[in-house]
């Protein structure tokens, strides 16, 4: 599947950052959480949600966090 595009990709970034410091933790502790959490949803044996990791465009077998922030912003702007 095709990659994120770099722009939106340094966007989510930027989230991931503000977040962090909104949180007063480092931007690695945000990524980290994501992380587990991609973990976790990925081991759910749902249909729907399996369809919906199979649609995120990722560079590798599991999405980064920007990737999923960015793909699911694509997603609420297409309002999905």
């Amino acid at each position: 599947m095709a990659k994120q595009s770099p722009r939106k990709l340094k966007s989510a970034a930027r989230a991931i950052d503000k977040v962090a410091a909104r949180q007063g933790v480092t931007a690695e502790e945000v990524r980290w959480q994501i992380e587990q959490s991609i973990h976790d949803a990925l081991s759910h044996h749902d249909p729907q949600a399996q369809a919906f990791w199979e649609r995120m465009p990722k560079a590798g077998d599991v999405p980064t966090p920007e990737e999923l922030i960015a793909f699911c912003a694509d997603e609420v702007s297409k309002g999905r």
